[in-house]
């Protein structure tokens, strides 16, 4: 949403109105209302009066300048009879508030502003009234801003710094609105640990990336909340230590990644916590194991166990 003079008075321009009860001193056209309206002196610095701009033998809009420059309240109206815009000038800078509005009347845009910067809260709608986008302006060149969807669900949030937009959270939503993902970035790529959500509210992932890739220990939940699942990545790739869990919280598989693929030892735990069989994988297949009462496991398990069979030591 930017909250620009050019945004601003090419809505004026644009607009055309009944004509008003306006006693016009000065009759300009389009170019020249968007001159002054943007600082240029009319004539002189002793000229005072209104200043209208017409189009269709209609008045389109209409500004008060004091010694030159716009002082005072400036409107206009669509052809309709509604307001456009409402703003009012301060010694040729926009000060105070601004109003925009969709033709049927409903407000579109405020905003405030103080001696030409933009300040405090600025907000844009939809028009059945919801809000749409929110703005805190912290000066000329910086705001920080959250964006709505029209079921009034936040859906960005973001910074500009000298109109530079940035990205800070993202948010996606189940069916029934509760909130399904958080997503945190920064210089516009995902960093930081993101969230994903079950439809009871609970935790189903955590994921932590850094520069658009995954980075560190990336957690899985079942609905109940309960820890199923740890990997772990490095620069977008599995790397290191991953484990998965039992339901009662015993780990169930704790084995080494490189690359994507398991590589070292893999070991695997009965329910009660006692170890199974330990399994020495290379580049994502097992090459030998054994059992924890000492059994070496053969050629054959390890074959059938890359099938999906189950090792019954």
């Amino acid at each position: 949403m930017k909250f620009l003079y050019t945004l601003l008075f090419i809505l004026i321009v644009n607009s055309i109105i009944y004509a008003q009860d306006i006693t016009c001193n000065f009759v300009v056209d389009d170019k020249k209302f968007r001159e002054i309206a943007n600082g240029q002196v009319y004539k002189n610095r002793h000229t005072t009066g209104t200043i209208c701009n017409y189009g269709s033998n209609n008045v389109i809009s209409y500004m008060n300048i004091v010694n030159g420059v716009p002082h005072g309240e400036s409107e206009v109206y669509y052809v309709n009879g509604f307001l456009n815009t409402k703003a009012n000038f301060s010694n040729g800078l926009l000060h105070g508030k601004v109003e925009i509005f969709y033709p049927t009347g409903s407000v579109y845009i405020t905003t405030f502003y103080e001696q030409g910067h933009q300040k405090g809260i600025s907000k844009e709608f939809y028009e059945n009234g919801n809000l749409k986008e929110q703005c805190e302006h912290k000066n000329n060149n910086s705001r920080t801003c959250s964006r709505y969807d029209e079921n009034k669900l936040l859906r960005v949030q973001y910074k500009i710094l000298n109109n530079k937009e940035e990205y800070t959270k993202a948010y996606d939503y189940h069916d029934n609105g509760i909130i399904k993902e958080i997503l945190q970035y920064q210089n516009n790529k995902l960093n930081g640990i993101s969230y994903s959500y079950y439809p009871n509210k609970k935790i189903e992932r955590e994921i932590s990336f850094k520069n658009d890739k995954q980075d560190g220990i990336a957690k899985v939940y079942d609905e109940n909340g309960s820890l199923i699942l740890e990997t772990t990545y490095k620069n977008g790739k599995i790397e290191g230590l991953n484990k998965s869990y039992y339901k009662n919280g015993n780990v169930q598989v704790e084995g080494n990644f490189k690359n994507n693929k398991a590589d070292g030892p893999a070991k695997f735990y009965y329910e009660n916590g006692k170890l199974n069989f330990t399994l020495i994988n290379k580049k994502g297949k097992p090459i030998s194991g054994q059992c924890a009462n000492g059994r070496e496991i053969s050629k054959k398990e390890l074959k059938e166990f890359m099938k999906g069979t189950e090792i019954k030591c």
